[in-house]
């Protein structure tokens, strides 16, 4: 089982990912709760890596998952296109 610190865990059981402000070990803890719970598969793969490619991995990994999560969602179709206007700048950016 992953631990996680209270304020980690916190902002992931209450969506708030997005607005929250956290040092970078909560932030990769965060990350690697979300590559869990969605991949395991992926997360297992991930650990034969070096660290430091790992969490940016886990990173890339959960920004995208939390993205389609959004999109694929009961959200409003306003708030769907928003999202989908941030994810192509951030692609094209990036």
């Amino acid at each position: 089982m992953i631990k996680l610190s209270r304020r980690a865990e916190h902002i992931v059981e209450n969506n708030q990912l997005e607005n929250a402000a956290v040092s970078l070990t909560q932030s990769i803890d965060c990350c690697q709760k979300v590559v869990v719970a969605y991949d395991r598969a992926f997360y297992w793969g991930s650990l034969l890596m070096p660290w430091q490619k790992r969490w940016v991995m886990w990173s890339v990994y959960a920004w995208f998952r939390l993205k389609d999560e959004h999109i694929d969602g009961p959200e409003p179709l306003e708030t769907k296109k928003k999202l989908r206007n941030e994810l192509s700048i951030t692609v094209r950016f990036a």
